[in-house]
């Protein structure tokens, strides 16, 4: 596993303390990424099993303050917050470990990993997500967000994903229903059924 330059770590832990100060960060993040992605990539919803009517498009929304606002109140469905907590739970333990310690940076790679497997997320789907990740992430970072230092990490991350055969590559596979049990805070846990 590739290591991050010492000025990306950098960037990006100033990056994420920037995105841990806002009140339910979690959510917010995942919920924009989740959104993009699903505006303008509405086939990705059948991929993560999410339906369409919860989720209110961004030109729906007026402004910053209150599409925040409106955003969790709208959004409903327990799946898709489940979702948006998780997934950025796993990006936060990725992020918490930056550093020499590659061993605990490749167990965090494999959980998340793991989801995507679970999800059935593709190779070719990885360049959709970083693009969510990146409107999410610059929309709330505006000025601050450093797009290079996140670059090198989620190559860092699709690149090891890719290499342990963790993404599925080809057509689209039927999923079975199951259940994935997912840490979303410090003491909760929560059982996620697809």
């Amino acid at each position: 596993m590739a290591n991050l330059s010492c000025d990306a770590t950098f960037k990006l832990i100033e990056n994420w303390d920037k995105v841990r100060e806002m009140k339910n960060f979690h959510t917010v993040v995942g919920s924009l990424l989740f959104r993009h992605l699903f505006d303008t990539h509405p086939e990705m919803r059948t991929v993560f099993s999410i339906p369409a009517a919860p989720i209110v498009s961004f030109e729906e929304q007026e402004t910053k303050e209150t599409e925040t606002t409106s955003m969790l109140i709208q959004m409903k469905d327990t799946g898709f917050l489940q979702l948006c907590d998780h997934f950025v739970e796993n990006l936060a333990k990725i992020i918490e470990v930056l550093g020499p310690d590659v061993d605990l940076i490749e167990e965090n790679v494999r959980e998340m990993g793991a989801m995507f497997a679970f999800f059935g997320v593709r190779k070719e789907h990885l360049p959709w997500v970083r693009e969510s990740l990146f409107f999410a992430l610059g929309y709330l970072l505006e000025k601050h967000f450093n797009q290079t230092a996140w670059d090198e990490l989620y190559t860092m991350l699709s690149d090891e994903m890719e290499a342990k055969g963790m993404l599925i590559a080809g057509a689209a596979k039927q999923r079975r229903r199951n259940s994935y049990t997912c840490r979303v805070s410090q003491k909760n846990y929560r059982r996620l059924t697809m």
